[in-house]
Protein backbone atom coordinates (compact mmCIF):
# COMPACT_ATOMS: atom_id res chain seq x y z
CA UNK A 1 0.00 0.00 0.00
CA UNK A 2 0.72 3.31 -0.67
CA UNK A 3 0.33 4.82 3.03
CA UNK A 4 2.44 1.82 3.98
CA UNK A 5 5.18 2.72 1.60
CA UNK A 6 5.45 6.11 2.78
CA UNK A 7 5.45 5.59 6.21
CA UNK A 8 8.46 3.21 5.83
CA UNK A 9 10.34 5.69 3.83
CA UNK A 10 9.89 8.30 6.18
CA UNK A 11 11.03 6.01 8.99
CA UNK A 12 14.34 4.92 7.24
CA UNK A 13 14.90 8.64 5.75
CA UNK A 14 14.34 9.30 9.52
CA UNK A 15 16.61 6.25 11.22
CA UNK A 16 19.56 7.58 8.23
CA UNK A 17 19.25 11.27 9.87
CA UNK A 18 19.51 9.84 13.76
CA UNK A 19 22.64 7.90 12.24
CA UNK A 20 24.44 10.86 10.83
CA UNK A 21 22.98 13.34 13.62
CA UNK A 22 26.60 15.13 15.76
CA UNK A 23 24.90 14.23 19.31
CA UNK A 24 28.08 15.42 20.78
CA UNK A 25 26.17 17.52 23.17
CA UNK A 26 24.86 14.65 25.05
CA UNK A 27 28.76 13.56 26.64
CA UNK A 28 27.29 17.26 28.70
CA UNK A 29 23.93 16.35 29.32
CA UNK A 30 22.78 16.11 32.93
CA UNK A 31 20.88 13.06 32.44
CA UNK A 32 24.22 11.31 30.73
CA UNK A 33 23.92 7.52 32.35
CA UNK A 34 21.24 7.99 34.21
CA UNK A 35 18.55 5.79 34.35
CA UNK A 36 16.10 6.57 31.66
CA UNK A 37 12.84 5.71 33.47
CA UNK A 38 11.90 9.47 34.57
CA UNK A 39 12.13 10.31 31.23
CA UNK A 40 9.82 8.10 29.48
CA UNK A 41 6.46 8.42 31.45
CA UNK A 42 3.11 6.55 31.83
CA UNK A 43 0.32 9.17 30.98
CA UNK A 44 -0.86 10.49 34.63
CA UNK A 45 2.95 10.08 35.88
CA UNK A 46 3.75 12.91 37.11
CA UNK A 47 6.55 12.17 39.53
CA UNK A 48 8.87 10.75 36.89
CA UNK A 49 8.28 13.91 35.18
CA UNK A 50 8.83 16.13 37.80
CA UNK A 51 11.99 14.16 38.32
CA UNK A 52 13.02 14.48 34.89
CA UNK A 53 12.25 18.14 34.46
CA UNK A 54 14.44 19.00 37.57
CA UNK A 55 17.29 17.32 36.26
CA UNK A 56 16.67 19.16 32.94
CA UNK A 57 16.40 22.00 34.81
CA UNK A 58 20.30 22.31 35.75
CA UNK A 59 21.57 20.78 32.37
CA UNK A 60 23.86 22.47 30.31
CA UNK A 61 22.31 21.18 26.67
CA UNK A 62 18.74 21.72 27.45
CA UNK A 63 18.21 23.52 24.28
CA UNK A 64 20.10 21.10 22.21
CA UNK A 65 17.78 18.53 23.98
CA UNK A 66 14.87 20.07 22.68
CA UNK A 67 15.94 20.87 19.10
CA UNK A 68 17.15 17.06 18.60
CA UNK A 69 13.78 15.63 20.22
CA UNK A 70 11.74 18.01 17.86
CA UNK A 71 13.77 17.67 14.79
CA UNK A 72 12.85 14.41 14.75
CA UNK A 73 9.69 14.39 16.03
CA UNK A 74 10.20 12.45 19.18
CA UNK A 75 6.94 12.75 20.68
CA UNK A 76 7.75 10.29 23.81
CA UNK A 77 9.19 11.25 26.87
CA UNK A 78 11.13 14.53 28.31
CA UNK A 79 13.52 16.23 26.00
CA UNK A 80 15.18 19.41 26.61
CA UNK A 81 12.75 19.73 30.33
CA UNK A 82 9.36 19.97 27.93
CA UNK A 83 6.86 17.20 28.30
CA UNK A 84 5.67 15.71 24.69
CA UNK A 85 2.80 18.41 24.61
CA UNK A 86 5.25 21.17 25.26
CA UNK A 87 7.83 19.56 22.66
CA UNK A 88 4.72 19.55 20.43
CA UNK A 89 3.97 23.47 20.67
CA UNK A 90 8.10 24.59 20.72
CA UNK A 91 8.29 22.72 17.57
CA UNK A 92 5.10 24.36 15.73
CA UNK A 93 6.34 27.97 17.13
CA UNK A 94 10.49 27.18 16.16
CA UNK A 95 8.94 26.04 12.74
CA UNK A 96 6.94 28.94 12.10
CA UNK A 97 10.07 31.33 12.93
CA UNK A 98 12.64 29.08 10.78
CA UNK A 99 10.71 29.54 7.72
CA UNK A 100 9.79 33.28 8.45
CA UNK A 101 13.36 33.51 8.98
CA UNK A 102 14.52 31.70 5.78
CA UNK A 103 12.22 33.53 3.27
CA UNK A 104 14.28 36.20 2.59
CA UNK A 105 16.48 36.27 -0.65
CA UNK A 106 19.76 36.80 0.95
CA UNK A 107 21.46 34.34 2.78
CA UNK A 108 22.85 34.78 6.51
CA UNK A 109 25.39 33.05 8.50
CA UNK A 110 22.90 31.25 9.97
CA UNK A 111 23.32 27.19 10.18
CA UNK A 112 20.90 26.75 7.77
CA UNK A 113 22.61 28.65 5.11
CA UNK A 114 25.48 27.69 6.04
CA UNK A 115 24.02 23.67 5.37
CA UNK A 116 22.58 25.08 1.98
CA UNK A 117 26.51 26.45 0.78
Amino acid sequence: PVGLEGGLRGAIATLRALANEDTTWKRYARCAGLSPAPFYLDVGETQCSREAKAICAECPVTLECADYGARFGLDHGIWGGMSPKALRRWRRTRNRQIVKHHTHALPCDCAVHRARA
